[in-house]
């Protein structure tokens, strides 16, 4: 089941296209928060809404609008940033500033691979939560230290809005992964391999709704998941 919180406006649409989503607020094994949301121009009323969602203490799939509050949910999470959001999550973490001209963020993310894993492993242990940061090498790290890189991709997955296909596919592997089971017994640790699966799924879906030569929309990623997820599990 899919329960849509947020904008009514937004809910009716989301109706239209999907009649069986519950719209409305109650109980939640885990949760999509901040996906078509800019944190730099969103109202108090939606930063308290994220923040109400934070008080749960089911898992959390934490995206664009709601990376910069990421620190204060309850429960295990994952953020999904890519590099230009990463510093919305390390700026309240005490690991940037957002004030210069010169992000040595971005140099360091600029630099080679085992610079950029470092970035994402450094994050998760100040973050408390999984990271995985979007990109052609996508890389997923726990604050435990486990991490990896998925490379299941294509460039066509830089189209607008294929983000929030994948943080839509992780929410729902990880409610199936956990339903069932009180909240207080989900280790955060659990999440990055799940993180891992999701990014992968993603990716192969991408390859099939381009056909490798041919660029896609975010709903073309959306229809070829079920198609990824069979040949993975087939």
């Amino acid at each position: 089941m899919v329960r849509w919180i947020g904008d009514p406006d937004v809910g009716r649409l989301v109706l239209q296209r999907r009649p069986e989503t519950v719209v409305g607020g109650g109980r939640i094994d885990a949760g999509v928060v901040g996906s078509g949301i800019d944190g730099r121009t969103r109202s108090d009323e939606v930063r308290e809404m994220i923040l109400s969602l934070f008080a749960s203490p089911a898992p959390l799939v934490i995206d664009a609008g709601a990376l910069d509050l990421a620190s204060r949910a309850h429960g295990p999470f994952v953020v999904t940033p890519h590099a230009g959001e990463l510093r919305e999550v390390r700026i309240p973490l005490g690991l940037g500033v957002d004030d210069i001209d010169v992000d040595p963020l971005q140099e360091r993310l600029a630099g080679d691979f085992r610079e950029r894993v470092l970035v994402v492993r450094e994050t998760a242990v100040a973050l408390g939560g999984v990271v995985l940061l979007k990109g052609a090498d996508t890389i997923v790290a726990t604050p435990g230290g486990w991490w990896t890189v998925v490379r299941s991709g294509t460039p066509w997955l830089a189209t607008g809005g294929t983000g929030d296909v994948l943080a839509g596919a992780m929410g729902a592997l990880l409610a199936g992964a956990v339903a069932g089971r009180p909240a207080s017994e989900i280790d955060v640790e659990e999440l990055g391999p799940i993180a891992a699966t999701a990014a992968w799924l993603h990716g192969a879906a991408g390859r099939l709704a381009s056909g490798g030569e041919r660029p896609i929309t975010a709903l073309d990623v959306a229809a070829a998941l079920p198609h990824a997820f069979a040949e993975a599990t087939a």
